[in-house]
């Protein structure tokens, strides 16, 4: 039987744990309907969880008793996922796989060939919490806020890939911990943000021979360096 899994603020130190969120207590009373006595894990989105057992359930509130905490999932790597806007379906298409996938961060970044789009930042988080609750994760993602390729250049940790068809195969790239993965827009990167990607000493790496769209690169590139 599966097991619902909820992520948010909890207080995981208390024996007896009291949801009043009204969202949060709608979608358990109304849409999932566990009956008192079913099991679930809540997690404080930080890396703790809880197995607890539902003792009471109404349209107001939800009570749970505590078996106790543990640390919850732990992802091999770090990656930090820096992608140019695109369409905004497709940029949440990538958000949520890419935390399927186990991504640490997501940043939508501005090159030279992108167009500007409004991105729903409200919405992005949501799906992130929802596919990391979907996974089985207990952490979500951090989502930032829109910035300038070279502003990202100069913040991005650990190793930095810069996805292009002409690269480096990614079994030839020294494993790390710690990935920053650049992924470029719908037109490609420029000439100018290949020689910034030279001068912040990214990695040009080929994903394949074919060439990927670019939320597909997103999914793709986060799988293989998060479990690299």
């Amino acid at each position: 039987m599966k097991i619902h899994r909820f992520i948010g603020d909890f207080d995981l130190d208390r024996d007896v744990i009291q949801i009043t969120n009204q969202e949060l207590v709608h979608q358990m009373s109304r849409v999932l309907r566990p009956q008192v006595g079913a099991l679930v894990t809540i997690s404080d989105g930080m890396g703790v969880e809880v197995d607890a057992e539902i003792s009471d359930i109404s349209k107001n509130n939800v009570t749970l008793t505590s078996h106790g905490k543990r640390a919850g999932l732990k992802l091999k790597n770090n990656v930090h996922l820096y992608l140019c806007v695109i369409k905004r379906n497709l940029f949440e298409l990538a958000v949520e796989k890419a935390t399927e996938c186990g991504v640490t961060s997501i940043t939508p970044i501005v090159s030279d060939k992108t167009e500007t789009k409004n991105l729903a930042f409200n919405r992005l988080n949501v799906i992130a919490k929802e596919a990391s609750e979907q996974c089985g994760r207990s952490t979500v993602p951090t989502i930032n806020e829109s910035i300038d390729l070279e502003t990202a250049l100069t913040r991005a940790m650990g190793t930095k890939i810069f996805c292009s068809i002409d690269g480096e195969e990614v079994n030839k790239i020294k494993d790390n911990d710690e990935y920053s993965i650049f992924i470029g827009p719908e037109g490609g990167w420029s000439n100018n943000d290949l020689e910034l990607a030279h001068k912040y000493d990214a990695i040009i790496t080929t994903l394949g021979l074919t060439t990927l769209r670019a939320e597909t690169a997103a999914i793709i590139s986060t799988y293989l360096f998060a479990n690299k």
